[in-house]
Parts: C-alpha cells; structure tokens; sequence
C-alpha cells in the first residue's frame, strides 16, 4: 500500500478471482502507483487478498464496465490504468507508463499470454500471439484522466466492446496513442473448448451497443476470422501443422459463437 501522492491509479475489476489477484496485486505494486480493487460480490477469499494489498477496496457491480467506471471515480491520481485480474505486470512496465502519459493521451499495452499446458491453452495463447500490433485487436488500456473523462469513460450501457470503444473515440478525435515497450502477462488459465465459446457468446450478445456506434463494418473486423494478422499467424505456425489448425478450429468456433449471440440476443 501506498501513503505518498500517487502518479497512477491502477484499477483492477474483480470477481471471485482468488486463484489469481494475490499474483496480479503483487506485480502492480509501485512507489508512485494507487491501486484499487472494484469487486463484484466475490464469495471466495478475493476481498481478503485485495485488502492486504490493495490502497482501496469498493464492493460494486453489475458488470465489468461498471467497476471500471467506479475505479476511476475513487481514483486520486492523474494518469489511470486498467487491469484484469489475471494479468502480471511489473515495475517497469508502470513506470513506463507513467512517463510516457506525460506526452500521450492513452497507451496500448501489449500481452504475452501464458497459461495450464494443455493442447487448447497453448492454441488459445498461439492465436492471442497472432494479433500483437493488430489496431483491430488491440485496444488501449492507460489514460490520462483527462482524455478518459472528457470521453465520458467507459459507456456504462455497454456491456461487450467497452475497450475498443473508448479506443474508437479516441482514434476519431485524433489524440496521441501509442504502445508500451513494456509488456503485459496474461494468465490463459484452464482454457476449455467449452467456457471460450460459452464467454464468446456472451459477449456477441452484448455487442450490439459497439455496433451501433461503430457501425456494422468495423464491428466484423473484430471477428476473428476476418483479422488478416489471424492468417498471418497461421502461416507462421506451418511448421506446426497441429497448432495452425487448432488456431483454425477455435477463431473459427469463436467466431461463430459471437454471430450466434449477437443474432440471437435479446432486442429491448
């Protein structure tokens, strides 16, 4: 915890993320750095391990967006970043921020995925490879908490695409963003067939509001499918003729998944 004036907030949504917070927590640790955990009713140790090392502590839902929005409400500093709760970061990747939040609006963070070694972990963190540098990927996840509230903040009405959106509006009003030299660990975690389609899913459904804003067009280029640097990925991994097809099989399946929910959601 920190007690001096903080040059960054770090807010970190959770929910029942006990397998993963203590390590996620102990990476953002940083003498300049606030950090403040936005939690969503966890009924496992998750609040324990946040209060131990986390600045503040707000209980909030309903989604992910919301805790987002709450975090930065609550936060002190001048500069914000935004993390999940099954990410490592470092010192170093902080302090970069901090400084270069000095020049720019807004900083894409690239990740490099890791997770079980299971056969769909290692195609899920070689298809997640397959994107770094793709603009219609990647969306930016440090602000300045200027450009961040003069955006409204993350859409509280959008429940899918909240980052890409804010990303969006950011591009259209032409502000400076630019990516880390720094990077982000992911934990994949277990990865199934069955949860990353399920997730998928969900998410289609709830895509309608970034669709709306952003047109049907640059809505399809977040598909997985349809990512030119997804094919790319695919020839590079040739020489891995088992991994090239199960990136095939789960862009394909996710794809899919998310036309389903998005077809299929509920129209208000």
């Amino acid at each position: 915890m920190n007690e001096i004036e903080p040059k960054i907030s770090i807010i970190i949504p959770t929910r029942n993320s006990e397998k993963t917070i203590e390590k996620c927590l102990k990476s953002a640790q940083h003498y300049y750095a606030e950090i403040i955990i936005v939690d969503n009713f966890s009924t496992d140790q998750t609040q324990k391990i946040a209060r131990t090392y986390a600045d503040k502590v707000i209980i909030k839902g309903h989604e992910r967006n919301d805790q987002r929005r709450a975090g930065a409400a609550a936060a002190t500093a001048t500069k914000l970043l935004f993390l999940d709760s099954d990410m490592v970061a470092s010192r170093e990747l902080i302090s970069e921020l901090i400084s270069i939040l000095d020049k720019a609006e807004a900083i894409i963070v690239p990740e490099v995925p890791f997770g079980v070694d299971t056969f769909w972990t290692r195609v899920k963190c070689a298809e997640r490879a397959c994107y770094a540098g793709c603009d219609a990927t990647e969306a930016a996840r440090a602000f300045t908490k200027e450009a961040y509230l003069e955006l409204g903040g993350f859409d509280e009405a959008m429940i899918s695409c909240e980052d890409w959106d804010l990303t969006e509006k950011l591009k259209a009003q032409n502000a400076v963003i630019v990516r880390s030299v720094a990077t982000l660990a992911h934990d994949e975690g277990h990865v199934t067939l069955r949860n990353i389609i399920q997730k998928k899913a969900y998410y289609g459904a709830k895509a309608s509001g970034f669709t709306q804003i952003h047109g049907l067009k640059k809505a399809m280029l977040k598909m997985p499918l349809l990512r030119k640097s997804l094919w790319k990925g695919v020839w590079q991994n040739r020489q891995k003729p088992a991994l090239a097809l199960g990136i095939v099989i789960l862009s394909s399946l996710t794809t899919m998944a998310g036309a389903w929910g998005f077809l299929t959601r509920k129209r208000t």
